[in-house]
C-alpha cells in the first residue's frame, strides 16, 4: 500500500518581477503543488517532483534547491538536477505535522522560487467522505451512483443525507465491508434544484490498522431532471471530499 502515497510538488513559472535596483537580481516567482497531501509520517518513499513549463527557461543541468524550516523533514537528496524540466526529490517526515517546503533556482541572474506545504498525518481509524454535485443543477429527479475506496476500508458506519427533498439511501449497514470496494447510493425526488457545491449526502467508514489513505472516486454513475412525468437524463459533476479523523492540520 505504500506506493500509493508519494507527493507531487509540480512547479510552475506563473510570473516574473524585476528588481528594484540595479544589482538586484530579477525574480520569478513558482507555484509549487503537492498532488498527495496528506501522506502517512510511517511511509518513507514519498516523492516531490518539480516540473517547469519550459526546459528552455529552466535548462536541463540546472540545479534545483529543496529546504524546510522543520527538523521532522527529511529530503532526499536536498539538491536536485533539472532533466527534461523535471527534477525530483523524495521527502519524509519523522513526525506528524504541516510543514513548509520551499524550492529554489538561480538561472544566470534569474532567481525562481517557491514554496507549498505538506501534511503528514498518523494512521487514522476513520474516514469521512462528503458528496456534493457541482452547480447548477436544475430540477434534479433521480441519482444513482456507486463510490469506488481504495483497499483499507475495515467498515461502514453510516450514511446521512442532507437535502430534505431526496428520498436517500445507500447498500450498506453499519459494520458492513463495501463489497468489491463500492458504495452504492440512490436518490429520487420530485425535483430539487442544485445551487451551491454544500455536501448533499456524507458516509462515514472505519479504516484497518494498516489500512493506510484509503481515497474514493466515483466509479458509475446516472442522473436526471424531472418535469412532470418525464425524466431526462443528465450528466452533473461530482465533488468528492474526504476527510481523515486524524488530519488536524
Amino acid at each position: 500500500m505504500k506506493w500509493r502515497y508519494t507527493i507531487h510538488l509540480a512547479v510552475l513559472i506563473i510570473a516574473g518581477c524585476g528588481g528594484g535596483g540595479g544589482s538586484s537580481a530579477p525574480a520569478v516567482a513558482i507555484t509549487v503543488t503537492p498532488a498527495k497531501s496528506p501522506v502517512l509520517v510511517s511511509y518513507t518513499s514519498n516523492r516531490v517532483q518539480t516540473t517547469f513549463p519550459s526546459p528552455a527557461t529552466v535548462p536541463d543541468g540546472t540545479q534545483l534547491v529543496f529546504t524546510t524550516s522543520s527538523p521532522n523533514i527529511t529530503l532526499l537528496p536536498a539538491t536536485a538536477t533539472v532533466a527534461g524540466g523535471v527534477a525530483t526529490v523524495r521527502v519524509k517526515s519523522s513526525a506528524a505535522g504541516k510543514y513548509l517546503i520551499t524550492a529554489a533556482s538561480t538561472v544566470g541572474a534569474t532567481v525562481y522560487t517557491g514554496n507549498t506545504f505538506v501534511t503528514f498525518i498518523n494512521q487514522p481509524a476513520s474516514v469521512r467522505l462528503s458528496i456534493a454535485l457541482q452547480p447548477v443543477v436544475n430540477n434534479l429527479g433521480g441519482l444513482q451512483f456507486s463510490i469506488l475506496n481504495d483497499p483499507g476500508i475495515s467498515a461502514f458506519q453510516n450514511f446521512t443525507s442532507y437535502n430534505p427533498g431526496f428520498l436517500a439511501l445507500t447498500n450498506l449497514s453499519p459494520g458492513q465491508v463495501p463489497p468489491g470496494n463500492r458504495t452504492n447510493v440512490a436518490a429520487i425526488s420530485t425535483g430539487v434544484d442544485i445551487t451551491s457545491t454544500a455536501p448533499l449526502f456524507r458516509l462515514t467508514y472505519n479504516i484497518g490498522t494498516n489500512g493506510g489513505l484509503p481515497a474514493f472516486s466515483v466509479y458509475t454513475s446516472s442522473a436526471s431532471s424531472v418535469t412532470g412525468n418525464t425524466f431526462t437524463p443528465i450528466k452533473p459533476t461530482f465533488l468528492l471530499n474526504w476527510k481523515y479523523d486524524t488530519d488536524i492540520f
